[in-house]
């Protein structure tokens, strides 16, 4: 599989700093409205590692609408892996690029959500003003 690049890894450190536990979440909202917040849970860990969730959200219709939403494996090493990405709304859609419970990837799918993450957390770092 394909980690994230060296500065999606500094955004995504920085974002799930601190989370451990299977209640632990945090908003980041450093915008003033301007932009949506990154909301970011822990969910838990596997063989491998921990699991993060790393989403925007918004409300339609009174459900809340992931805008997108990327699961992310840490590795002991503490390399960003995506293997899930989710996009609500419109025509949205869902897409597992790694099957962690069988060990199994799809590499052309996961290498297109590594670039993703990378340009998206590229994006986030901006939008939030982190270091």
């Amino acid at each position: 599989m394909r980690a994230v690049g060296k500065l999606a890894e500094q955004v995504l450190r920085s974002l799930v700093a601190g989370l451990r536990h299977g209640d632990d979440y945090r908003k980041v909202d450093n915008c003033g409205g301007a932009f949506m917040p990154v909301t970011v849970e822990f969910i838990g860990k596997c063989l491998l590692g921990d699991l993060f969730s790393v989403a925007h959200y918004y409300e339609q219709n009174g459900d809340l609408m992931r805008d997108p939403e990327m699961v992310f494996l840490r590795d002991s090493g503490g390399r960003f892996f995506p293997t899930y990405f989710r996009q609500d709304g419109g025509l949205g859609f869902e897409q597992e690029s790694a099957d962690l419970l069988k060990g199994t990837f799809h590499p052309v799918m996961q290498a297109e959500h590594a670039d993703f993450a990378d340009l998206w957390m590229r994006n986030v770092r901006e939008q939030q003003h982190l270091g």
